[in-house]
């Protein structure tokens, strides 16, 4: 469908379906195109960018292959609840990139709601602008990768239902701009994975894991208005070395199962609770 062609799709429908939903297996790109209903869009593989739907929801299921950045132009999805599906075993949501080396997340301006699933495909996605709030996001053995740019990770789901975040190979999460916690501590983020990273630029860590094997906790950082904290001379954890100070934020981290910690870092207070197993020195060489 060209731009023309969608032009024809007026406002009012209930709800848009582009694709065989039960059997499709074609290759979908989607280009600058602008719905005013609910959309559901289904393929083999999907590749998309500048898809606006407003406030209302977009599903985009891709049956055989995988949902990835059809260009860099713009945001590639935007919508009230948005939720990705991938079917075929392996395939990701975005790219992940190899260690060490560069992604290409998927870009996207959610504004109610964000629900995405693999089956052991990883998860690499980026908010574009505010809050990103989660609602269940699973990645079965592979791992998640989110950014929250000029805002906070919250959930979505207010504490009910399924674990926000499942990924038996780990989540990563980052935020930036001011006011960008991980959480809160009245509704931290629910999770079953098995490690975490996590950075926030101004706000607070608070997690909870549902994981009965336990958690690996590899980096988590929480800063205070971009600042990371140290040790003043005074021997007392400051923030903003221009002009030394105490910071507010915190990191809080519940586990069902151990925890193995490599380092944890707040301004303020970073509490770490094993409801059912013990806490546990990962690095054993520095100060964690």
């Amino acid at each position: 469908l060209d731009d023309t062609e969608l032009g024809f799709l007026a406002n009012g429908f209930s709800a848009i379906t582009i694709g065989d939903v039960p059997a499709g297996t074609g290759a979908v790109d989607v280009d600058s195109s602008t719905f005013q209903d609910s959309l559901t869009i289904v393929g083999g593989s999907i590749e998309v960018t500048e898809l606006d739907a407003g406030s209302n929801a977009v599903t985009l299921t891709a049956r055989t292959g995988a949902i990835t950045d059809g260009g860099n132009a713009g945001t590639d999805i935007v919508g009230g609840t948005v939720s990705l599906v991938v079917m075929g075993s392996g395939n990701e949501i975005g790219v992940a990139g190899p260690v060490g080396g560069p992604s290409d997340p998927l870009e996207i301006d959610v504004a109610t709601l964000l629900n995405a699933s693999t089956t052991d495909g990883h998860i690499t996605l980026e908010n574009v602008a505010g809050n990103l709030p989660l609602g269940v996001l699973d990645a079965g053995a592979a791992m998640i990768l989110l950014t929250a740019k000029d805002g906070a990770i919250t959930d979505g789901n207010a504490g009910v239902g399924a674990a926000n975040l499942a990924a038996a190979g780990g989540v990563n999460l980052m935020t930036t701009g001011t006011g960008s916690a991980i959480g809160t501590a009245a509704l931290p983020i629910r999770i079953a994975i098995g490690s975490l990273s996590a950075t926030t630029n101004d706000g607070g860590i608070f997690v909870s894991d549902s994981n009965a094997p336990g958690l690996i906790i590899n980096n988590v950082l929480a800063k205070e208005g971009g600042s990371d904290p140290f040790v003043d001379a005074n021997n007392h954890v400051a923030v903003n070395a221009a002009a030394p100070h105490a910071g507010t934020h915190d990191v809080s981290i519940t586990a069902q199962g151990p925890i193995a910690l490599n380092s944890g870092t707040a301004p303020d207070v970073v509490t770490l609770n094993s409801t059912t197993g013990a806490i546990l020195d990962l690095n054993q060489s520095a100060t964690d």
